[in-house]
């Protein structure tokens, strides 16, 4: 099976144009697709006016996402970091639950400490993509399906 380098569609291999788009796949060199990056949904100006505010997602946290939301309501690149910046904030209040739940086990302490950990990581990584402009789901957490 090979990619269609314009829409993502997977087609046989002996297909000349994409069953989804008709975009001519002859002569094309393959490439390579990421499903987790939405950017290409998302128009420039939208981008470029709402940056600030995907970025207090990240930085603000809840009160980033109310600010974010109230601010601007219509944007769906604010949209897409509110919803990646909530399914952050969800892990790690569940990690924060099961590890205060279970902290009398020292290993349990352990493992919700590297997982807060983890978490932080994947929120900077999320903040320095939307510095760039781009729409990425978050690492780890886009096999999660919920808030979809």
């Amino acid at each position: 099976m090979k990619i269609c380098p314009n829409c993502g569609t997977q087609v046989e291999d002996s297909a000349g144009f994409c069953t989804a788009c008709g975009a001519s796949l002859i002569g094309n060199v393959p490439v390579s697709f990421d499903p987790a990056d939405h950017t290409a949904e998302f128009a420039p100006e939208d981008i470029r006016e709402n940056k600030l505010l995907a970025m207090a997602v990240y930085l603000l946290s809840a009160v980033g996402v109310i600010i974010a939301l109230l601010a601007a309501p219509n944007s769906a690149y604010v949209r897409f970091h509110v919803k990646e910046a909530l399914k952050l904030m969800i892990c790690e209040v569940l990690v924060g639950l099961i590890t205060a739940v279970l902290a009398w086990t020292v290993i349990v302490a352990i493992l919700g400490g590297i997982a807060v950990i983890v978490l932080v990581v994947v929120q900077i990584i999320c903040f320095v993509w939307v510095c760039k402009g781009q729409a990425k789901q978050a690492p780890i957490l886009d096999k999660i399906d919920f808030l979809n």
